[in-house]
């Protein structure tokens, strides 16, 4: 349809796109109006609002606990500074959010008004109805009209109580109560504005020829893109061109072919232009319009269908107790979106979330997805080597967040997010984390950090670094962030753990001794000068966003000065002390976070709280079960989860697993993809390292791998990734392998080149010799999948590929993900 601007005709819309934007706003004021009556507010504090007569009668009882916990259970906020009228502010914030959806309707109701005028709108003709005019011709869109009257007076009225009720005599006068009394009037005459808004749509429909034709009446307004093409090929007075040609004509289809013929350019440049058409000229409209509509769906899912139950208000009588005794506060948090478990209707009181295969998987992903319907989620092993990647939202409003340490469920405030012991921390990462998420209004007061956990300090990333980068060490493929040289000295008992951080003496006497064995190691073992030991250093202080941290770059500057060129040598004492004191202040700024990580967990445990265990990278990079040497240097199977939180068991696991497979870094792939292939899949599933930014190797779905990590973290599975096969004709899945090395012993039995494996053999000297004996052929399909909700929407071929995973895995696949946003999920019956 014609668009226009200032009253005049402008670039093409469509008329899907105009309604979203009104669609647009109303989502964003309705998220906004669900979220602020979490914030309406309550008070029980007597006639002045200090409990004179209460405290006075009973002194040793908490009143103000006391009424705490009556207000809450309410469901409102306590606001225990008050005179004896509650002030009213948060009302005020509310009814300024219900002005605003009634002017968005003003405006909606105009703008329908005007199409009508137009006649892009045909109005249904009713017979026998009475018309609101003499003239029997007409037919008034007084139903628009009316409905811009009453929000006019919904807002009146709205406007009148916002001026008056933040407004009261010293402690206490009426005129609250008389304005109190007329909230429902203004609500009224809201609604009826809705109503006959409604109504007023359910009677007109779009003349799609008028539209049409009016559009085609000026293409004028296509000069506007031929401008923007002369100017991308260089003709620098495009604009002068197209304004002496066209401003203030109608312009039709011929005028301007012949316009574009007497330009003399390239053919291909002149064919380019004569394909512009008017109806085609209409930019992103469709696609945003769309996006809308997704907009509004998600919102309406998330703050509709799962508003919690009323609250089961109990009484609450005082006894004769004192202040320390009282219950403790109870929190009616707002209400997080909840997904549906995949095979029961309530979750397992805990349930860990593990990788299936390299890392990578899309753990993040399903952890988000399950966390709403979690009271802990806790991250119990590995470092900042591990990135999860969860995105929020949909096409325009998708946020894409990446998370290295804190765990997944931080983005819902009310959920406990514990880092475990298990867990190897760098504070300069931990500290960069907080402040993204701070910046985008996350508390970050759910937070909380083991004080048993490791610290990855300075020298572990050199050491890291080092090891990837002297030719004459084997290289493991490591993200070089000090993981493997912190979990070295944990196992060697001579680490420093969180805790220390906030005990300088303790801090102080480890650092004596790591610090100068951690330099006479690159002196003596790697043969490192001075300058090199310098360079070293400073390479590693290489962290995201490092301007943003002053104490990283004192850090830098402070042991820079450590080393003094005249000789040269190491000022060892100095660089011990900018080690203490660098720590101690990351101690104190990480402090707020800290707590018995063990005991929350096990308190939760006891309470029956259900608690979500997030596990980092996967199976196959395990020290003990994964393609030794190259792994992680931590536990990423079941039993990490377990000896890195403390707890004796989880009810409940779920094996993350890709569509196919995908690896970072060095190490055997028996099913990797040639060049080729391997590219086309890691361009359509974006397959670059969420921490390094490294292409990560794709390759085709190996059921030899699942099979064995099945065996060990049990058959349930959810598989991601789907949508990144659409459009491949044929797909292929790896079920046995063939040895070609040579004799090898492995696990009780000599292997020799030529021998069919259907187990798989975790040993990288066994398996850097395999490749696929047995490679079966599925169908591909072309649709894309990434917008479908349910199972049975799925092709038939993807359902086939699906059933041969799990025949031939013993896998139980129990929800699929289609696309990278929290919706893109569906369950399989």
């Amino acid at each position: 349809m014609k668009g226009r601007t200032h009253g005049q005709d402008a670039s093409p819309t469509t008329l899907g796109k105009e309604f979203a934007v009104f669609l647009n706003r109303l989502t964003d004021e309705y998220t906004c109006l669900y979220t602020l009556k979490e914030q309406l507010k309550g008070k029980l504090n007597g006639a002045v609002g200090n409990l004179n007569a209460h405290r006075a009668a009973r002194h040793d009882f908490d009143w103000l606990l006391f009424t705490k916990n009556f207000v809450e259970q309410l469901g409102i906020k306590h606001n225990p500074i008050t005179t004896q009228i509650e002030p009213h502010d948060s009302l005020v914030v509310l009814f300024a959010c219900c002005t605003r959806i009634n002017t968005i309707f003003i405006g909606f109701d105009q703008d329908i008004w005007r199409y009508i005028s137009d006649q892009y709108f045909k109005q249904e003709v009713v017979e026998h109805e009475v018309g609101s005019s003499t003239m029997p011709n007409k037919i008034n869109p007084w139903f628009f009209e009316s409905a811009e009257g009453a929000f006019y007076e919904s807002n009146a009225k709205y406007i009148g109580f916002m001026q008056k009720l933040q407004i009261s005599r010293l402690q206490r006068d009426l005129s609250d109560h008389r304005a109190l009394r007329g909230i429902g009037v203004a609500l009224a005459y809201s609604f009826l504005g809705l109503k006959y808004t409604y109504k007023g749509l359910e009677r007109i429909e779009p003349d799609q020829s008028k539209i049409k034709n009016d559009l085609n009446e000026n293409w004028g307004v296509v000069l506007e893109g031929i401008q923007t093409i002369l100017r991308r090929e260089g003709v620098s007075n495009a604009y002068e061109l197209t304004k002496k040609f066209g401003r203030g004509k109608t312009l039709n289809r011929s005028d301007l072919e012949q316009f574009i013929i007497s330009l003399n350019l390239t053919p291909q440049l002149q064919e380019e232009l004569l394909k512009l058409t008017i109806e085609q000229y209409i930019g992103y409209a469709q696609e945003l319009a769309e996006t809308a509509v997704k907009h509004w769906k998600q919102a309406k899912e998330a703050l509709v269908k799962h508003q919690p139950p009323p609250a089961n208000i109990q009484p609450l009588t005082p006894d004769k107790q004192s202040v320390a005794s009282s219950p403790p506060a109870t929190y009616n948090f707002p209400p997080t979106p909840r997904h549906p478990l995949p095979t029961t209707s309530q979750p397992p009181q805990s349930l860990a979330i593990l990788g299936g295969q390299w890392g990578d998987e899309g753990k993040g992903k399903i952890v988000d997805w399950f966390a709403s319907q979690f009271n802990l989620v806790v991250r119990a092993t590995g470092g900042n080597n591990a990135g999860h990647t969860i995105v929020v939202g949909e096409g325009l409003h998708a946020q894409k967040h990446v998370f290295h340490l804190i765990p997944s469920g931080i983005l819902y405030p009310p959920i406990k997010n514990i880092i475990g012991n298990g867990v190897v921390v760098d504070p300069f990462v931990l500290l960069e984390e907080i402040r993204f998420l701070k910046e985008r209004g996350y508390p970050i007061n759910n937070l909380f950090l083991s004080g048993k956990a490791h610290v990855i300090m300075l020298y572990h990333r050199a050491l890291d670094a080092l090891g990837e980068t002297l030719p004459e060490l084997k290289h493991l493929g490591t993200t070089k962030r000090g993981i493997g040289p912190c979990y070295t000295d944990k196992m060697a008992r001579t680490g420093i753990r969180v805790n220390d951080l906030l005990n300088k003496n303790i801090l102080e006497e480890k650092l004596r001794q790591q610090v100068p064995e951690k330099i006479y190691l690159l002196r003596h073992v790697y043969h490192l000068s001075e300058q090199k030991i310098l360079a070293l250093f400073l390479s590693v202080f290489t962290y995201a966003r490092s301007e943003q941290q002053p104490l990283l770059l004192a850090f830098k500057q402070k042991v820079e000065s450590c080393f003094i060129p005249v000789g040269p040598f190491i000022d060892m004492e100095r660089l011990i002390t900018v080690f203490v004191e660098i720590y101690t202040q990351l101690g104190l700024l990480v402090q707020p976070f800290i707590a018995d990580a063990g005991l929350l967990i096990a308190q939760a445990n006891k309470n029956n709280e259900r608690i979500l265990f997030e596990g980092a990278q996967g199976a196959l990079l395990d020290i003990d079960h994964g393609t030794y040497p190259f792994v992680t240097s931590s536990s990423s199977s079941m039993g990490g989860i377990l000896t890195g939180t403390g707890i004796s068991s989880v009810d409940k696991t779920y094996n993350v697993f890709k569509a196919y497979v995908t690896r970072v870094g060095e190490g055997p792939f028996p099913t990797e993809l040639p060049p080729d292939l391997a590219e086309q899949l890691r361009k359509k599933g974006n397959e670059f390292g969420a921490t390094t930014g490294r292409p990560r190797r794709c390759g085709w779905f190996d059921a030899v791998l699942a099979r064995f990590v099945a065996q060990r973290n049990g058959p349930d599975a959810i598989i991601t990734k789907l949508d990144v096969l659409g459009g491949m004709e044929k797909l292929a899945m790896c079920t046995s392998y063939r040895y070609t090395g040579p004799t090898v012993f492995c696990d009780g039995k000599y292997l020799n080149s030529g021998d069919v494996l259907h187990d798989f053999p975790s040993e990288a000297l066994v398996l850097q010799h395999c490749e696929p004996a047995e490679l079966i052929s599925l169908e591909g399909w072309s649709e894309d999948i990434s917008q479908y909700k349910h199972y049975n929407q799925l092709p038939g071929p993807a359902k086939a590929y699906l059933k041969a995973i799990e025949e031939h895995t013993g896998l139980k696949i129990t929800a699929v993900s289609v696309g990278p946003e929290r919706n893109q999920m569906m369950s399989l019956p």
